[in-house]
């Protein structure tokens, strides 16, 4: 027999197979779901009433998710940067619509989507690959809102998983301890060492650009070793972001390249609007970077048949920006030659972070220097890297506290009952 509620809130039914049928109208439409449990199908009529109550249109209670996601990624393109869609469809072709592309959007729940990012995780795709899918999902639920197809985002508190965090808690016994007495590890390194980003030290950015001297990549190279600049940003500067000084230079960075595939190079302002800065750089770099601009007027001379000017600063030898791939694969010669460890040329950026924050320069400045939107994101990325001050908090601590010890008053656990105490 059903349960019926007041007007407008729908009934509850047990049907034969032993689950319950429920159904609430909207509209005059009614809107159905069979759930398990009558518990369960009482939560969806007060989640779907609470919906309907903030706007849920009659077509955003029959849609499904995929079938919602094919009408909206089609209204993104001029949007969106033509490298940002690409990727948009495709997550949203390989990764959402396959798993989650049956569910009714007015079904689409948090544990679900909290489940999804889970088994994402645990079928091998990378944290930062899970941040972006989520990022899509969550900018498609928000739409859906906007146009009453959803009455809230049920992604908005998505918990995003990450090896560390899934990762079960690692135990120990007495006896592995004993084992580890006189050694040099540690009984969890293993366990917590592992993962951090990969930096060179000083004296190995030092050792790499002495060795990158005769490359016709040094002044980018070094501009890169000073500035920590985006890879897109680097290959973006013109010749006239660069302003000379007496004895510096300022470096405005105002756009960012793309080569995206079906486009070609793509111009674009930077990812943030923090990341339009000017940046100053010391004598040594404003000298090499003199040197380099000097040395382009040979390049385009000797490529003189196919140049093509665009006031590129670091150009290729037809003018347009490097080719990131041709980029990468000298810089990997580099590093080769100069017997350093094998970082990607990403990872400059990373260095020039931890050295900065290493020697105690501020915070906000090197969020300012990295074109971070704000300190905190410098310090969620490099909090590793930044100084706890650890002398300075020693030498506070062991002022504040006494130090004097009476040593009859000391106190020493029975063994085996470590309740028990005598003096």
């Amino acid at each position: 027999m059903a349960v019926r509620r007041g007007k407008g809130e729908g009934c509850i039914s047990k049907r034969k197979n032993g689950k319950f049928r429920a159904y609430v109208t909207q509209n005059g439409q009614k809107i159905h779901y069979t759930g398990a449990t009558k518990t369960e199908c009482q939560e969806w009529m007060r989640n779907t009433l609470n919906q309907i109550d903030k706007g849920l249109t009659s077509k955003g209670a029959h849609s499904t998710l995929g079938e919602y996601i094919d009408e909206w990624i089609s209204t993104k393109e001029k949007e969106l940067g033509p490298k940002t869609y690409i990727d948009y469809i495709r997550y949203c072709n390989k990764d959402i619509i396959p798993i989650l592309g049956h569910i009714k959007l007015k079904d689409l729940r948090l544990p679900v989507i909290n489940a999804y990012y889970l088994q994402l995780l645990e079928s091998g795709r990378g944290e930062s690959t899970i941040k972006y899918i989520h990022r899509v999902l969550h900018s498609a639920l928000e739409d859906a809102i906007k146009n009453g197809y959803l009455g809230y985002n049920p992604s908005d508190h998505a918990s995003l998983p990450n090896k560390k965090s899934h990762k079960a808690m690692a135990m120990k016994t007495l006896s592995d301890l004993a084992a580890k007495e006189n050694a040099d590890d540690e009984i969890f390194e293993d366990e917590f060492m592992g993962g951090e980003t990969k930096v060179w030290s000083e004296s190995e950015l030092s050792q790499f650009l002495i060795t990158a001297l005769d490359s016709p990549l040094y002044a980018l190279l070094d501009l890169e070793a000073k500035t920590g600049l985006r890879v897109g940003e680097l290959l973006g500067l013109l010749k006239r972001d660069v302003e000379f000084k007496d004895d510096y230079a300022l470096i405005k960075v105002r756009r960012q390249v793309q080569w995206v595939v079906g486009h070609g190079w793509i111009i674009q302002t930077p990812k943030t609007k923090s990341g339009i800065r000017t940046l100053k750089v010391g004598t040594n770099t404003a000298r090499v970077l003199r040197e380099h601009l000097d040395s382009l007027d040979t390049l385009k001379e000797l490529h003189k048949k196919r140049w093509k000017e665009h006031g590129f600063l670091f150009p290729s030898s037809v003018g347009t920006p490097i080719n990131v791939s041709n980029l990468r694969k000298q810089f990997n010669q580099l590093i080769k030659k100069a017997g350093v460890q094998k970082i990607r040329i990403h990872d400059i950026r990373h260095t020039v972070a931890s050295i900065l924050l290493t020697n105690k320069i501020p915070l906000v400045i090197v969020s300012k220097i990295l074109g971070h939107s704000k300190p905190s994101v410098t310090s969620d990325i490099y909090y590793h890297f930044i100084p706890a001050s650890s002398n300075e908090a020693a030498d506070f601590m062991d002022d504040l506290t006494p130090t004097v010890v009476n040593l009859t008053n000391l106190v020493s656990v029975k063994e085996g009952d470590p309740a028990g105490v005598t003096k």
